[in-house]
């Protein structure tokens, strides 16, 4: 009797584990497939970083459609390219992204991104009100719709929107960097700049992103010592670049100041001798305060360096003084 139910038990324990081996199986396969989808989506994204970025788009193709990645792990792909500027690619897998599900948040929000970067505001307002439609509490949101009514030209209208994400996030970069833009828009500088200058504290890492509206919103203001002292801020941060030390001359240029003009000028040569065009900068001040040979020297100087610059020499305000002068004839006949 033992015996007979020890095999009777031996018989059931086989179907039973045969039965289950056979029942786990497609759900062993479906396991190791979404194994296989998370490695390519990690090879993609690896890809991406190293900027090579057909391969990566050719191998996202290949998985866009796969049903054992979720729209928002493939959405993070498509941010990834928009972040590097490749809108197309994200566009094209944005869309065959809404044919699996119209309904996706993500996907909705990235289209209305993706449209917007590339101007085409009235589709990019299409889908932050689609977007809307589904869920109307999440910053994103609110400033996608933002983003397209400012690139519609509805200035008003986008400072709400992007006011509706402030509420949700007060800290919340992209919108305070919109309200700044679409103040800029509006010729509003005093406010322009005062989001600006926030966007900067939230993002002290993008602060080049900032550098050209802050110093253009001080310039508009008359507040020229503001706009040279962020200037010369920048160029403490790096004086290899002689891009800040122009500015500040022809801000001084601009004020009549031609020999604070110059100081910077020959600041830039200090850094860049053989630069042409500080020389060619030189020339005009130098001429303004009729200070002729040396107008003509430095325009000398100049054409040693690129012959190319005596073609421009015809834009500088004191063109037909310089022209005039004995010793131009003599040495640009």
């Amino acid at each position: 009797m033992r015996k007979t139910g020890f095999v009777i038990f031996a018989v059931i324990l086989v179907f039973m584990l045969g039965g289950c081996t056979e029942s786990l199986s497609p759900i062993f396969s479906s396991a190791d497939k979404r194994v296989q989808a998370q490695e390519k989506l990690s090879e993609i994204k690896e890809l991406i970083k190293k900027e090579e970025f057909d391969k990566a788009f050719e191998e996202s193709k290949s998985i866009v459609n796969s049903k054992y990645l979720t729209e928002d792990e493939l959405n993070a792909i498509v941010v990834m390219f928009q972040n590097e500027d490749r809108f197309e690619e994200g566009l094209y897998l944005l869309n065959v992204l809404l044919l699996r599900d119209k309904n996706n948040d993500s996907t909705l929000n990235n289209l209305s991104w993706a449209y917007h970067m590339i101007n085409k505001n009235e589709s990019a307002n299409l889908f932050a009100d689609r977007a809307l439609a589904i869920s109307s509490n999440s910053k994103y949101q609110f400033s996608n719709k933002a983003n397209a009514l400012r690139g519609l030209g509805k200035y008003e209208e986008a400072i709400e929107y992007y006011d509706k994400a402030l509420a949700i996030a007060p800290d919340f970069s992209e919108a305070v960097w919109g309200k700044a833009m679409t103040y800029d828009d509006l010729e509003d500088y005093a406010r322009s700049l005062e989001f600006f200058i926030k966007y900067r504290e939230l993002k002290p890492d993008d602060e080049k992103s900032t550098r050209y509206y802050i110093t253009s919103c001080y310039r508009q203001l008359g507040q020229l010592n503001n706009a040279i002292e962020e200037y010369e801020s920048f160029y403490e941060q790096d004086k290899n670049d002689t891009s800040p030390l122009y500015s500040i001359a022809y801000i001084y240029y601009q004020e009549e100041e031609h020999d604070k003009a110059l100081e910077y000028f020959d600041k830039i040569l200090g850094v860049e001798p053989d630069d042409a065009w500080a020389y060619y900068g030189m020339v005009d001040c130098y001429a303004k305060t009729d200070r002729m040979d040396e107008a003509i020297s430095a325009m000398k100087k100049a054409t040693e360096i690129d012959p190319y610059v005596l073609y421009e020499m015809y834009y500088l305000d004191e063109a037909d003084k310089i022209m005039s002068h004995k010793d131009f004839v003599t040495l640009f006949q």
